[in-house]
């Protein structure tokens, strides 16, 4: 409205002297002036659409009062243009008082105090364009700029109406010129659905595009709106909490824009607080962002069954622990105690039982030697006080089959990730077939690889899925082919934090 208000003044201040009928004089009288008040107006507007600040509102108001009020109905109250010697112009229908010197003072004052305003609003453009963030400013930019042209080519012309000359070619020029500006600043109100379009097309692409990834989605988001810091913020499957699409919290720094699709909330977009041509960016975006939101939610909850089932198996190992601290310091010393008992009856026992306390000491040798097997197969101190390479050499030397040990790790690692890699080579030994071992423990995580001989993939994934889940539940991974099992672990001994 406001451009088109503009024109309207550029097309009424061009009118013929004197112009056809009362109404066509009358409002070139009043409305000649309006453009300069009316393309600020629009300017500083873009690209929100409304005035968001108190200061641009007041700056607007009384440009309008001044090329409205003062250059128009004042000087229509006063201006008689028969008194004024124009005998050719039509009446002047907004005629209050005829007054001459009045006249004559406002044709000389009023486009003075015109010229003072388009040059305050001009400089307001001027300094809004300077202070708007940067993804805002490269949007406004184009209209700003031709806005503060306009502006100053109306307070030209304004100066020259305000003296004695008499209008010529210049005058010509300088309303040539504005409408010029007009024209750049038209165009650059345009090129915004443009720029709506050209996105709404890349991010077609992108929907279509295989290898496109959250990345690619963000710097395209960027690309069209001019921030380079803009971020994708997705909100919890479960809660609705602001999240990264890596899962961490997303406080609020700067302005953040919703993005829903059938009414419901898909995304936030945060970006600089000025950036208001996101609104039209997020709108064909809807449906990219809810891909991106989808897969994120995914992840969050994979990473949250991978931490779960970290529990559950931290808890695994603390219960075996406990239960083999049991079995060492309650039963197998109790029947410790029990086995010196019937030595020191042995002793003492006549010939007729010394056969019947033999047997029944060597039974119990037999079930203390079994309990501390049951015992180090629920949880292996070995492992806990001497580290993987020793607990993986006491494996190979109980081993009933061929096994070569081609390397063992020189360092420890966190004892969740030395418990998988132990408990997936003795469930490869179980087997009981010729076995190769090779583990080594890099910077980041425990490899190992295992090859059973005479075993096929399915036998060994069997064998070998207990084992694997724990893997997986470290966020490490095993793969089997063929006889061979290849085993990775986080070396920290948990899963690492899932990137979206």
């Amino acid at each position: 409205m406001a451009l088109l208000a503009a024109a309207t003044g550029l097309a009424l201040h061009a009118l013929p002297a004197p112009p056809d009928g009362a109404l066509l004089f009358t409002l070139g009288l009043v409305g000649a002036g309006l453009a300069p008040a009316a393309i600020a107006h629009a300017a500083l507007a873009y690209p929100g659409g409304r005035l968001a600040d108190s200061l641009d509102r007041v700056a607007v108001a009384i440009g309008y009062l001044v090329r409205l009020g003062l250059m128009g109905l004042l000087v229509a109250a006063v201006f008689d243009p028969r008194s004024g010697g124009c005998f050719a112009c039509p009446q002047n229908m907004l005629l209050i008082q005829g007054d001459p010197d009045a006249a004559d003072w406002l044709s000389h004052q009023a486009p003075r105090a015109g010229a003072v305003a388009a040059l305050a609003l001009a400089v307001l453009v001027l300094l809004r364009l300077v202070r708007r963030p940067p993804a805002t400013r490269s949007v406004a930019a184009p209209v700003s700029a031709a806005a503060v042209a306009a502006l100053a080519l109306t307070a030209w012309a304004d100066l020259r109406s305000a003296g004695t000359l008499a209008p010529d070619a210049t005058d010509r020029d300088l309303w040539l010129a504005t409408v010029a500006a007009l024209g750049l600043v038209a165009l650059g109100l345009a090129w915004r659905p443009v720029r709506a379009d050209r996105v709404r097309t890349a991010l077609g692409r992108l929907m279509v595009a295989a290898t496109a990834g959250p990345d690619d989605l963000r710097d395209a988001l960027a690309q069209a709106s001019g921030d380079p810091e803009l971020a994708i913020v997705v909100p919890h499957p479960e809660t609705g909490v602001p999240l990264t699409l890596d899962g961490a919290p997303a406080p609020l720094r700067r302005g953040r824009t919703a993005v829903e699709r059938n009414g419901r909330l898909v995304a936030w977009l945060d970006h600089d607080s000025g950036t208001a041509v996101l609104s039209e960016i997020a709108r064909p975006a809807a449906l990219t962002l809810e891909r991106e939101a989808l897969g994120a939610s995914q992840r969050l909850q994979e990473a949250e069954v991978r931490r779960s089932t970290a529990r559950l198996v931290e808890a695994s190992d603390a219960e075996r622990r406990r239960l083999e601290r049991d079995l060492h310091d309650g039963a197998q010393q109790r029947m410790l105690a029990l086995g010196l008992a019937i030595e020191r009856a042995r002793v003492s026992a006549p010939a007729a039982q010394a056969a019947a306390l033999d047997d029944a000491r060597e039974r119990i040798a037999t079930l203390r030697h079994d309990l501390r097997r049951v015992a180090h197969g629920i949880h292996s101190v070995t492992l806990a006080e001497g580290g993987l390479s020793e607990a993986v050499l006491a494996l190979v030397d109980a081993a009933s089959g061929r096994v070569a040990v081609e390397s063992l790790p020189e360092r420890r690692v966190a004892p969740a990730a030395e418990a998988a890699i132990y408990r997936l080579v003795a469930a490869a030994l179980r087997l009981g077939h010729p076995t190769r071992l090779a583990i080594d423990a890099g910077d980041d995580e425990l490899r190992a690889t295992v090859s059973v001989g005479g075993a096929d993939d399915s036998t060994l994934a069997g064998a070998l899925a207990h084992a694997g889940a724990r893997i997986a539940a470290l966020g490490g991974e095993i793969t089997v082919t063929g006889a061979t099992a290849r085993a990775r672990v986080p070396a920290s001994g948990h899963a690492p934090t899932v990137a979206a």
